[in-house]
């Protein structure tokens, strides 16, 4: 079975545990819940976990009523839209999460419509003109056909987007709330590299933790002539990255 894990802030957590404390649910789980003010793990189907550093998200000022807006049906990380408020100003920020009217997931393996609208999120700030027009870039891409398809077609278009379809945005204008995270293990990974070691010194090793984390830290030490001392350092050269970013999702409050 897949580690799924869930990181919320401490408001989310309080909300959530005071939620679920009337729910048909382990008595044991919930007694814990109810002591620590904290859920438990292996609870929904997640480890779950608190986090006072989770960030905050403030939606984009938005306006208007957006559709799109395109000869051809559109397809892409790009969508062209209009019908925003008539004037130059910013809409949309990174982050903004929403739906187009008609267009649905599918199943990876399948292909087949899932039922569920697909989300799509804003990929960088943008701003529309004095006529309400605005182009933005959106991730996933639009992919309505071949092996990489993600999408259904709006309204039975299978070519991809037509024009005049509505978006719809799931948080109101300028409005700032927490954002948890859940996500499967593999979504995201932590490498560290082998740092060299040098001759002539009093201690030179690699430290390998345990095998699940799989750090390499470097140790060194050596004499000082001049203090009299043997200064020691350990160094770890490391970072993050994502694998797979469909398997983690935001969690709005």
């Amino acid at each position: 079975m897949v580690d799924r894990n869930l990181v919320i802030g401490p408001g989310m957590n309080a909300t959530i545990v005071a939620a679920l404390a009337g729910l048909f649910n382990p008595q044991r789980e919930i007694s814990e819940q109810y002591s620590k003010a904290m859920m438990s793990k292996d609870t929904l189907g997640f480890d779950w976990y608190m986090d006072q550093n989770i960030p905050v998200f403030t939606s984009g000022p938005l306006g208007g009523g957006p559709l799109t807006n395109a000869a051809v049906p559109q397809t892409g990380a790009t969508l062209i839209t209009d019908t925003w408020t008539a004037a130059a100003a910013p809409r949309v920020v990174q982050g903004d999460v929403f739906t187009i009217a008609g267009v649905f997931a599918v199943n990876p393996q399948s292909g087949q419509s899932t039922g569920a609208l697909r989300q799509f999120v804003v990929t960088a700030p943008a701003s529309s003109d004095g006529a309400g027009n605005l182009t933005m870039t959106i991730s996933p891409a639009v992919v309505v056909a071949g092996p990489f398809k993600n999408v259904t077609g709006a309204t039975g278009d299978i070519t991809g987007i037509p024009d005049d379809t509505a978006l719809t945005f799931n948080a109101a204008a300028s409005t700032t709330s927490p954002r948890g995270l859940a996500f499967c293990e593999e979504a995201f990974t932590f490498a560290t590299a082998d740092l060299p070691l040098y001759g002539g010194l009093d201690m030179g090793d690699r430290i390998a933790d345990d095998q699940e984390l799989k750090l390499s830290i470097r140790v060194i030490r050596t004499y000082d002539i001049n203090t009299d001392r043997a200064p020691l350092r350990m160094d770890l050269l490391g970072g993050w990255a994502t694998l797979y970013a469909q398997e983690a999702v935001r969690i709005a409050s």
